[in-house]
């Protein structure tokens, strides 16, 4: 990320969760929303307004996403539709928090997206992440990463919860 430079787009910005790590560690960032949840300077407009084909539509703001989307758009139910409105924006780098299912997933058109769009690098959380605090999250959770300039097999690598040098350092 920090070779090809320029502001970090979280797309999906909410509270700034993520925001605000990236913030951290020295990252410019573009947060955008459907609904404005708190982070600072949210742009508040639905991500399937962004096309970079239609000027009248506005240009896709960075070449580098970093979110943890809407799972009904990533998903089988949503056939993908995030990830593909992502890359015919012409988007260069994107990391998307996912559930670990979904890299296996192959029903609504995943196949496809899979062989169009292949991870780059697949980052497996080595934790559940308890999203809403109730102590039992249900599923793995895991950073995918595509680049357009990737060329190669996918990489795996684990992230421990803690920050040492094998932890979600490595992610950035």
């Amino acid at each position: 990320m920090r070779e090809i430079g320029g502001p970090v787009w979280e797309n999906a910005v909410g509270a700034g969760h993520i925001a605000k790590v990236l913030q951290d560690d020295g990252f410019s960032v573009i947060g955008s929303d459907i609904v404005d949840r708190g982070w600072p300077g949210t742009i508040v407009r639905p991500f399937y307004s962004w096309d970079g084909r239609y000027e009248n539509m506005g240009r896709a703001p960075a070449k580098i996403i970093f979110t943890n989307p809407p799972y009904g758009e990533i998903t089988t139910r949503g056939h993908g539709r995030w990830l593909r409105h992502t890359f015919d924006m012409g988007v260069r780098y994107v990391a998307m928090l996912l559930s670990w299912e979904w890299i296996a997933g192959r029903m609504n058109g995943l196949d496809g997206l899979h062989n169009e769009f292949p991870v780059s690098r697949a980052y497996v959380c080595c934790w559940k992440i308890d999203f809403r605090g109730q102590g039992q999250a249900p599923q793995r959770n895991g950073w995918l990463v595509w680049d357009r300039d990737w060329q190669g097999e996918t990489v795996l690598r684990r992230l421990f919860k803690d920050d040492t040098p094998k932890g979600q350092g490595r992610l950035l």
